[in-house]
């Protein structure tokens, strides 16, 4: 479980870092550079339109979130990146309005959302951020892991040029803002875990500086500083692992698996625990195991499930699938897991 401390601690600490409480930097709203121009003649794809939809209320949920922490602990760093998400929000708009798509977020208040999925995240969202002011960062840094994510997703699914231009700008402001919550988490005696992405692609993020804008006709260099080749590790060590690198096949679409009453527990870090990440080689329903790279993972009513930032549960195992397990050794070498994260379906051959 992460490490609470009241809310006066992290005062304190922000105090003594002129401007880290404030700490999102240049570019950090990320949808204010330059794009291609909209046009509305195109035709999108089906994807490309439920992308496009998904975002916008994604990027809502991460300023009502951000307003509720605001509201409840008056961090500095809540109101100014839910300010930028707010940014966020108004360029996937202004894609709805140039391809003439329906607005999913309308007049919906704070907390409101027509995707139920979304709707399910938020209210576990605003459990963690009211327990404490780092588990409230602990909740921005999850945000913005799934924001880069689904972002990174999205731009892999588009030949979009006009959607490339907005995608990448608010995959470079959600990269940014994942940098400042995680300085904020550690000055104040945390320690974050990575729950979406790679270990590697988020030290990748999380240890080079924040990033400035770029506009149209920077594609290909933003474009490959946001991909991080898509190589996951696979291996074992103590947590944080990692392992040789990967090229997997296609991405697990984890944001259209629906979400369970699991989804309600608070994420608890893998601090000083086993970790390993690989591909599921069998399931034994019966005794709640399954072996991943010949080390056999015993679940437990403990066990949290995650298929991106929805939840999962020991049903949605398949033979084949790639997971990341966290937990602590138990008899005989099995993993007794808390945490299992499903992340791919498939290798490249």
């Amino acid at each position: 479980m992460y490490r609470s401390v009241c809310f006066w601690s992290v005062v304190a600490v922000l105090a003594m870092v002129p401007g880290l409480a404030y700490g999102v930097g240049p570019g950090a709203g990320g949808a204010d550079g330059s794009t291609a121009p909209c046009d509305g003649t195109v035709e999108l794809t089906e994807i490309e339109e439920q992308n496009i939809l998904y975002m916008r209320e994604e990027e809502k949920l991460a300023r009502d979130v951000y307003l509720v922490a605001y509201d409840l602990w008056e961090l500095q760093i809540f109101a100014n990146i839910g300010g930028a998400e707010l940014r966020h929000m108004d360029a996937v708009g202004q894609l709805i309005e140039c391809y003439g798509l329906t607005d999913p977020v309308g007049d919906h208040a704070p907390g409101e959302f027509t995707n139920p999925e979304l709707g399910e995240l938020y209210e576990a969202l605003v459990a963690q951020v009211e327990v404490s002011s780092l588990e409230a960062l602990m909740a921005g840094a999850l945000i913005e892991e799934t924001d880069i994510f689904d972002l990174q997703t999205a731009l892999d699914e588009t030949e979009n040029l006009h959607i490339e231009g907005v995608f990448e700008n608010l995959l470079r402001g959600s990269r940014n803002h994942l940098r400042s919550f995680v300085k904020l988490i550690t000055l104040a005696g945390g320690t974050y875990v990575p729950q979406i992405l790679s270990q590697e692609e988020f030290d990748e993020i999380v240890t080079t500086p924040i990033e400035s804008g770029y506009g149209w006709g920077r594609r290909a260099t933003v474009r490959e500083a946001g991909r991080q080749q898509r190589a996951w590790g696979v291996g074992q060590g103590t947590c944080p692992g990692g392992g040789p690198a990967h090229q997997h096949r296609k991405t697990y679409r984890f944001r259209h698996v629906a979400g369970t009453a699991s989804q309600t527990q608070t994420v608890a870090a893998c601090v000083g625990c086993v970790r390993i990440e690989g591909v599921i080689q069998s399931i034994t329903p019966e005794a709640s195991q399954f072996v991943v790279d010949e080390t056999t993972v015993l679940v437990t009513e403990e066990t949290v499930f995650h298929m991106g930032s929805t939840a999962a549960e020991f049903g949605d195992l398949e033979v084949g699938m790639t997971v990341a397990v966290c937990g602590q050794m138990g008899e005989g070498d099995v993993l007794e897991a808390f945490r299992v994260n499903i992340k791919y379906h498939g290798w490249i051959p």
